[in-house]
This record gives structure tokens, C-alpha cells and sequence, in this order.
């Protein structure tokens, strides 16, 4: 009788932390995700295109043809970020060429 009436107490105990949990994660915001800056697909279609071709070129090495493909969301992730961010304030060095 003592163990129903502890299990049934520990039952009821565990039910209420697990609700408690579901409130607590149901009234938590979280900020977007801004790693990406705007985001590679609003990115102008140029800017895209100059990525996909670059990206290609880029990795011709034949041990590694296939890195392009496996991080390729990472990869636009980082161009996307370096995009609307103007590689984070960099000066442009376009006079300098």
C-alpha cells in the first residue's frame, strides 16, 4: 500500500514538471536566426549566380569536386552573411586594383 501510494505520488509529481516544461517552452521566444544575414535565397539573383559559378570553379581539386556539394548550405550561409554585411564593415579594395 506505502509503494502505490509513493508511485502514484512520484507519477503525479513527474506530470507536473513535464507540463511546467511544455509551458515554459510554449512561452519562450527565441530571436531569428541572423548567422545567414538576410538569407542566401533573398540575396539579388546576380549575386546568386556569381556564388553558383564561383563555387563550381572553385572546387576542381579531384579529391575534393564533391565539397562543393556536401557544404554547400554552409557555404551559402557564409556568403549570404558576408553579402549583407559587407564582409563585416571591410573597406573595398576596388581602387587598389
Amino acid at each position: 500500500m506505502k509503494f502505490c501510494l509513493a508511485a502514484l505520488a512520484a507519477v503525479a509529481c513527474s506530470l507536473g514538471s513535464v507540463a511546467e516544461a511544455a509551458l515554459l517552452r510554449a512561452q519562450s521566444r527565441q530571436e531569428p536566426d541572423t548567422a545567414c544575414g538576410k538569407g542566401f535565397d533573398n540575396l539579388v539573383k546576380g549575386s546568386q549566380d556569381y556564388y553558383r559559378t564561383a563555387a563550381v570553379e572553385l572546387w576542381t581539386h579531384p579529391s575534393h569536386t564533391i565539397d562543393n556539394a556536401t557544404f554547400e548550405q554552409e557555404f551559402e550561409c557564409w556568403f549570404a552573411s558576408m553579402c549583407t554585411t559587407k564582409c563585416g564593415g571591410l573597406a573595398s579594395q576596388a581602387d587598389a586594383r
